[in-house]
């Protein structure tokens, strides 16, 4: 598996290598994605703490260091929208065999995980309405904790940049400048 990192990361680290700004940002950012009736249901029913702490071990390597995280952002995944036990086949829509068009973009899909615990997520077949939900959260969450409009344009356009990737669409290789 391949680790998303985007060209702006390294402007990106100066500004945010305080774990705490980080921490306050992940905190804010997960509570309002898991009160949010419009993408709970991709998440795991955990506690926001348990969401948090994941997000922000990954974020906090991935922001400071040139070190592969891809293991952290696996344990993010398999935190957030991981579920422990797992519905039954049984559910509807389960017994009917897929259309040929379903499973082709399913196959597509699932060649472009960015971790194996992202195959959680995409399960639920999030979209780019869902993604504008949780950069609006983001923005709003910035906007609240007062980052400078130079720090919420580096980290908005670092979210923006991992959209494709997060939705299954497309995973970028680690280069890191």
């Amino acid at each position: 598996m391949t680790t998303t990192v985007v060209s702006g990361l390294p402007s990106a680290r100066s500004e945010f290598s305080d774990a705490v700004l980080v921490g306050a940002i992940v905190d804010r950012v997960c509570e309002k994605m898991l009160d949010d009736y419009r993408i709970n249901r991709f998440f795991n029913n955990r506690p926001v703490a348990e969401h948090a702490k994941a997000l922000k071990a990954y974020l906090n390597v991935a922001l400071s260091s040139d070190l592969d995280a891809s293991k952290l952002l696996d344990a993010y995944f398999a935190v957030a929208f991981g579920r422990d036990s797992p519905k039954s086949r049984t559910s509807a829509g389960q017994n009917f065999v897929p259309l040929p068009d379903v499973v082709r973009a399913e196959e597509a899909r699932a060649n472009n995980l960015l971790c194996p615990a992202h195959r959680c997520l995409m399960k639920f077949h999030p979209d780019d309405a869902h993604y504008d939900v949780a950069m609006a959260h983001l923005a709003a969450v910035l906007g609240e904790l007062k980052v400078s409009e130079a720090g919420t344009y580096r980290l908005t356009m670092l979210a923006e940049s991992v959209r494709d990737a997060v939705l299954g669409r497309r995973v970028y290789d680690r280069k890191v400048a």
